[in-house]
């Protein structure tokens, strides 16, 4: 075959299967309060973390060409380099959790800015805030679905509870409702938008990553020990926190696998496209 006709099957090969042939590429991890960027593999590929930042949160945009950070009070956004740092959000309290819209255009986070915390957008390029949740507990932790419908994030209702809302909306809705369970927290989407991944934290302190549908349906444990998941682009491995490092596994979380390792404890790993 020639490679003109090798090339034109290649396109067809990779128009049809759309969104799951985008490759799995690094995953942002926090190492301590440094940013730091590794292979699936675990080996160390960059650190990210700006002089004089104490990173709390980050997130990269969907197509891997920038990052947003929770880092010294505010939401700053740069290059996947390190480049061109820029601050969008300005204040006196605490904001954190960065999370893109799928079109890179904006950004949902945490403040504190109207007494509890609660979720707010801000456009990617700095400009006016728009409040997203209005719960009169705190409302953390956003996850904007691929699709760009939703917003997730955990709301203090006696315990945390893991609450959807839809984009442009004026509400939200509990999606889980376990009795006993003490916290359902850090959402994380499948790249249809139609499952999430979350941590349930029992009293004991023992964590573990389970998923359930958008509508409250089909709840089951991806695994026992474990906490803060993230997915791979192309939906097919499972990024998450155990023992204070980072694991991976495939979706359905069999074949879990430590691939880090150190004194300091990790968090927060978020598997981007590049």
């Amino acid at each position: 075959m020639r490679l003109g006709s090798l090339l034109l099957l290649a396109l067809i090969v990779a128009s049809a299967t759309g969104a799951s042939a985008r490759p799995n590429g690094n995953v942002l991890l926090l190492r301590g309060q440094h940013l730091v960027l590794v292979t699936p593999a675990g080996a160390d590929v960059r650190e990210l973390t700006p002089p004089g930042f104490e990173v709390e949160s980050a997130a990269w945009s969907r197509n891997g060409r920038r990052v947003a950070l929770g880092a010294n009070k505010h939401i700053w956004v740069m290059n996947a380099d390190g480049s061109h740092l820029r601050q969008l959000t300005r204040g006196d309290l605490s904001e954190g959790d960065p999370s893109w819209s799928p079109d890179g255009r904006r950004i949902a986070f945490s403040s504190a800015r109207t007494g509890y915390e609660q979720v707010w957008v801000v456009p990617a390029s700095g400009g006016p805030l728009r409040r997203v949740s209005h719960r009169t507990t705190s409302c953390v932790a956003p996850a904007w679905s691929p699709n760009g419908r939703w917003i997730a994030y955990s709301c203090t209702l006696g315990f945390p509870k893991l609450v959807l809302a839809r984009v442009g909306g004026h509400t939200d809705r509990v999606v889980t409702r376990a009795a006993g369970v003490i916290a359902e927290e850090d959402g994380a989407w499948t790249p249809d938008s139609k499952t999430l991944l979350f941590t349930r934290r029992r009293g004991d302190g023992v964590a573990g990553v389970y998923s359930i549908s958008t509508a409250g349906r089909r709840l089951r444990r991806v695994a026992a020990i474990g906490s803060e998941p993230s997915v791979s682009p192309d939906g097919r491995r499972l990024a998450f926190v155990r023992n204070h490092h980072l694991w991976i596994a495939r979706r359905s979380g069999v074949g879990a696998h430590g691939v880090t390792s150190g004194t300091i404890a990790e968090a927060g790993p978020d598997w981007g496209s590049q």
